[in-house]
C-alpha cells in the first residue's frame, strides 16, 4: 500500500487573514494567488527551459539529453508494485543492476529470473512496492479531484470504514478546494501529484511538462505543508512498458525526484454517467479471490458530468 504522508503541521482556521464565515473571500484569494504564481512559474520555466530547476537536487544529464543521446525506450517490465522507474541496465562481472539514468546510482540488483526477462535490453521499467506487504493488500487510489461535493462524501465513507487511500490531485482543483486536501492529509490519506491541468504530457513541450508537475507540487506544499514525491501520469493505461508510456516525461519527473505510481486495475468508473440508472454493480471490480496485491484506480472527479456516487460503495 502506498504509505500515507503525514503533515508537518496543521493550520488552524482562525489563523487565516480573512474572517469571512463563508470562506468565499479567502478561497477566491487562494485561487488568484495560485493563478498568478503559476503564471510567474511559466515565465521562469520558459527562460530556463534548457536547464529546469528541480524541487529536489538533480545531477547528471537532463532527460531530454538522455533521450536524444541514448534513444531511451523501454520494452521490458520487471518487478512488482505500483511505483515505476525507468532504469538503465548496467552489466558487470557477476552482477546486473538497474541504475538511475541521470545519476548512475544503483536502484536495484536484478535477480536471475529478472536477468532472463531483461535479455539484452538497455533500459527497463522497474516496478516496486509489493515486496514487503502482507498477502492480498488492496490499495485504493483516486484521481482527478478534489471535487467540492463528492470528495468530502468519499472521505466520509473512507473514514467510517477506517480505510486509508491515495489521492492524485489536479493542481487547479487543489487551488479551488484547499480545505478538502487539508482534510485528506489530516485524516491520514496520502496525496500525490496528477499535474495542474491533466494534459497528455507526450504532446506538449518539455517546459510545459515541468510546469504541470512542479507547480502542482508547489500548490500542495502551500496548502498542506507537505511535499509529495508521488505522481501519476495523466491518461496512464497502467500497463507499464507494454503500453509504450511517455518515457521522456517519466525520466524528466524521475530526475526531479518524483516517483511514478501506476495501478493494476482500472474500474473505468469515469466512463459511467452517474444518473439514477447507474448502480454500483455497473462498476467493474477486480478478482479479490487472488492472493496478489492490487492497486485499484478510481476517480473522485471527472467523467461525463464530474460526479460520482460514492455512497453506493458503502451500501452494496
Amino acid at each position: 500500500m502506498l504509505k500515507p504522508a503525514r503533515p508537518s503541521r496543521t493550520r488552524r482556521a482562525e489563523g487565516f487573514v480573512f474572517a469571512d464565515p463563508s470562506g468565499r473571500r479567502w478561497r477566491s484569494l487562494r485561487v488568484l494567488i495560485a493563478v498568478l504564481s503559476a503564471g510567474l512559474l511559466v515565465l521562469s520555466l520558459v527562460a530556463v527551459a534548457s536547464g529546469l530547476v528541480s524541487p529536489w537536487s538533480r545531477n547528471g544529464a537532463t532527460a531530454a539529453e538522455l533521450v536524444s543521446r541514448g534513444n531511451v525506450t523501454t520494452s521490458v517490465a520487471v518487478g512488482s508494485g505500483p511505483v515505476q522507474r525507468v532504469l538503465a541496465v548496467k552489466r558487470s562481472p557477476g552482477e546486473v543492476s538497474g541504475v538511475d539514468p541521470g545519476t548512475d546510482a544503483v536502484v536495484h540488483r536484478f535477480t536471475a529470473d529478472e536477468i532472463r526477462t531483461i535479455g539484452d535490453a538497455q533500459y527497463v521499467d522497474y516496478f516496486s512496492g509489493y515486496d514487503t506487504l502482507p498477502a492480498k493488500t488492496v490499495s485504493l487510489t483516486f484521481d482527478d479531484g478534489p471535487d467540492p461535493r463528492y470528495t468530502p462524501e468519499l472521505l466520509d465513507v473512507l473514514g467510517t470504514q477506517h480505510v486509508p487511500a491515495t489521492f492524485f490531485v489536479i493542481g487547479k482543483n487543489v487551488a479551488r478546494n484547499p480545505q478538502i486536501v487539508q482534510r485528506m492529509v489530516a485524516e491520514g490519506h496520502a496525496v500525490g501529484d496528477h499535474t495542474m491541468n491533466h494534459p497528455d504530457l507526450a504532446g506538449i513541450p518539455a517546459w510545459r511538462n515541468a510546469y504541470e508537475l512542479v507547480s502542482t507540487d508547489r500548490i500542495i506544499r502551500a496548502t498542506t505543508g507537505i511535499a509529495t514525491r508521488l505522481w501519476r501520469l495523466p491518461y496512464d493505461t497502467g500497463e507499464g512498458a507494454d503500453a509504450g508510456p511517455s518515457t521522456d516525461s517519466l525520466l524528466a519527473a524521475q530526475q526531479r525526484g518524483y516517483l511514478h505510481a501506476g495501478y493494476d486495475f482500472d474500474t473505468t468508473d469515469w466512463a459511467l454517467d452517474p444518473q439514477a440508472t447507474t448502480a454500483a454493480k455497473d462498476i467493474p471490480l477486480p478478482d479479490f479471490s487472488s492472493d496478489d496485491h492490487l492497486t485499484v484506480l478510481l476517480h473522485d472527479a471527472g467523467g461525463p458530468t464530474g460526479r460520482r456516487r460514492w455512497r453506493t460503495y458503502a451500501t452494496t
